[in-house]
């Protein structure tokens, strides 16, 4: 089973393709400062494991992830079709904490908390869109940075505001990238 793990941030995408059950790295790589003219991609080579950089224009991460597909596709693995799960480090959603199949309602409630994770969960949302249309028959799933800190007590994840505000605004200690 082939599983591409990516991790998507502000201005750089990251991932790493699996082999499992072996737990084999087959290709890592990424891109760094999307969204400004020195953007650059970057990919291991899967033979003598040097890192392999260019100057790419990225205007955003759509073309990130169309380079990642090319350094993957036929030099590591024949096609996309090979993909078996595309995976991804989440942030934030409402209502929704876990490992989740990246389905319509998923995403619905990512978008609902773009204003509360606004460098990660746009970015998150145009690849997963992306992916959506390149790799249909893909499932996709999502590790959601929240799911650490569910089992805290409420008397940690609580703030001294009042509850009602708490449950309307779905207001609490998360524990995600570093808040």
């Amino acid at each position: 089973m082939k599983i591409l793990v990516c991790n998507v941030g502000s201005t750089s995408l990251k991932y790493q393709l699996f082999s499992m059950p072996e737990g084999l790295v087959m290709a890592k790589g990424g891109a760094e400062r999307v969204g400004t003219p020195r953007s650059e991609f970057y990919r291991t080579d899967p033979i003598r494991g040097e890192k392999i950089a260019e100057s790419k224009p990225m205007p955003s991460h759509l073309e990130a992830i169309g380079f990642m597909l090319e350094a993957l596709c036929p030099a590591v693995i024949p096609d996309h079709a090979s993909i078996d799960c595309v995976a991804f480090k989440v942030v934030h959603a409402r209502g929704i904490s876990g490992v989740q199949y990246l389905t319509d309602d998923v995403l619905a409630a990512m978008e609902a908390f773009n204003s509360v994770a606004p460098a990660h969960n746009p970015p998150y949302l145009a690849a997963i869109r992306l992916f959506r249309k390149v790799m249909p028959s893909t499932p996709l799933i999502g590790a959601f940075e929240t799911a650490f800190h569910q089992t805290m007590p409420p008397e940690a994840y609580l703030y001294s505001i009042p509850m009602e505000l708490s449950r309307q605004y779905d207001i609490r200690r998360y524990g995600v990238h570093g808040a």
